[in-house]
């Protein structure tokens, strides 16, 4: 298999992943633990892009302000759009960071770190490093749970469920169907 299509075949697990992780910073209002490391808060920035490959439109690049929280979102979300690339902030007690994921290969696009405090050029990129490990390893955690459930007994029967009403609430539809509009 070539790269192009093994990077095609294997991107759902990708968008799957970002579009759970951005389900459950909003679950959780932010604030999560990952095993061995201190608990953290993370939410999505100001960028969301939303893609699907059998739609009239195929991307929604939703930028500035809180996207997670517009209806433009909620509506390509449940048209059954997936998170394609999404920007977070992750806040520590150690330090702050801002950072990209991308579905096709998970990796970390645009990571903004604090400014390191130490004195020494080796010092700043010891310490640099440092956060860089810290937040590749938050990231790595989180990746881990959301495998687990997705491959386990309850990703069918109780997570897709509650992602399925979140999207319902961010589009609107549990807000009608309660005022029976």
């Amino acid at each position: 298999m070539d790269l192009l299509k093994m990077r095609v075949a294997k991107r759902f697990i990708g968008t799957d992943f970002l579009t759970w992780l951005w389900f459950e910073s909003e679950r959780l209002d932010g604030h999560m633990e990952v095993e061995g490391l201190e608990p953290f808060t993370l939410y999505v920035d100001d960028q969301i892009v939303l893609s699907a490959e059998h739609s009239e439109s195929r991307e929604n690049v939703l930028r500035k302000g809180n996207p997670a929280s517009c209806a433009e979102a909620g509506a390509a979300l449940a048209v059954g759009k997936k998170v394609a690339r999404i920007k977070f902030r992750l806040e520590t007690d150690e330090a702050d960071s801002v950072f990209t994921l991308d579905a096709d290969d998970l990796d970390f696009r645009g990571l903004r770190l604090p400014t390191p405090q130490t004195v020494t050029t080796v010092e700043r990129v010891i310490e640099r490093m440092e956060l860089i490990l810290h937040t590749t390893a938050i990231v790595d955690g989180l990746f881990a749970r959301f495998l687990e459930l997705r491959l386990g007994r309850t990703w069918e029967s109780e997570v897709l469920p509650a992602m399925q009403q979140w999207v319902r609430v961010k589009d609107g539809v549990v807000a009608a169907e309660s005022t029976g509009d």
